[in-house]
């Protein structure tokens, strides 16, 4: 009788997950006295692994640049004189 050796085959599944990038910017533009202005903004990038979780994440992070570049913007620094030059704003 010939016995016969058949090879065991093993599958690993894997799943792959594609994350889904998601790319937000706040920026705001204040005018300044002498047709001068102050400018901030920002950015950022994140990854979710859900779509479903877009809504939510994109709300919160609305929330998040909207505070920052609020906070940030009030620092407004020097702006320009009727004379083009540079003074302090207080």
């Amino acid at each position: 009788m010939d016995a016969t050796i058949w090879p065991v085959l093993t599958f690993q599944a894997r799943a792959e997950i594609h994350m889904i990038t998601l790319e937000a910017n706040y920026s705001k533009k204040i005018g300044l006295p002498n047709y001068s202005s102050h400018q901030f903004s920002v950015s950022l990038k994140t990854e979710l692994a859900d779509l479903s979780q877009v809504e939510q994440e994109s709300a919160r992070l609305y929330s998040v640049l909207q505070q920052s570049v609020d906070n940030n913007i009030q620092q407004i620094g020097y702006a320009l004189s009727s004379g083009r030059t540079l003074f302090p704003l207080a």
